[in-house]
């Protein structure tokens, strides 16, 4: 049971971390040498979308390994 909190748990905070690292947010910074607010604005829309595809793809790959997982185990109880 524990087992299953602690796997819980890591995938949540995974599936908070992960994404921000690999596709950090826009700095203001990083956008200063832009002049038009509604073209910095789809940027930090654009980066957002990508954010959240992301999320989307390591929840997927994420339900296939544990469905994965739980029919594996089924198989392997049954015989």
């Amino acid at each position: 049971m524990i087992a299953l909190l602690l796997l819980a748990t890591g995938i949540t905070i995974g599936l908070a971390l992960v994404p921000r690292a690999i596709y950090p947010s826009l700095a203001n910074e990083q956008l200063q040498g832009i002049s038009d607010p509604l073209v910095r604005l789809q940027l930090k829309n654009a980066r957002s979308a990508l954010e959240i595809e992301f999320r989307w793809q390591l929840i997927a790959v994420t339900g296939i390994f544990l469905g994965t997982g739980v029919i594996g185990s089924w198989v392997r109880h049954k015989k």
